[in-house]
């Protein structure tokens, strides 16, 4: 049976959706500066190249995960101070 959303369940998933909306975004623009551009292998580059390459790569994803890392602890920062709220409106109206 269809039930209808409390202020605190539509306050999380405002949350929710503003997260998942920036983490869209950034993986929009980042497609866009790359340009969809698909690696090729140039047998002519030294192993050398091929290893700062893969390195740069492995660096790039590192520093894309602490930010979204960064992101996600600040929503859950923000998700408790309103769980916390939301309790306590709750044991106050008992």
């Amino acid at each position: 049976m269809w039930k209808p959303l409390e202020s605190g369940q539509l306050i999380l998933l405002k949350f929710q959706q503003k997260h998942e909306l920036k983490k869209k975004e950034k993986e929009y623009k980042k497609l866009q500066k790359e340009g969809r551009k698909r690696g090729t292998w140039n047998f002519k580059k030294a192993d050398g190249d091929v290893c700062k390459i893969s390195v740069d790569a492995y660096e790039n994803k590192d520093q894309e995960l602490v930010a979204e890392n960064t992101d996600l602890r600040a929503l859950l920062g923000s998700m408790q101070v309103l769980l916390r709220a939301v309790y306590t409106q709750l044991k106050l109206g008992k």
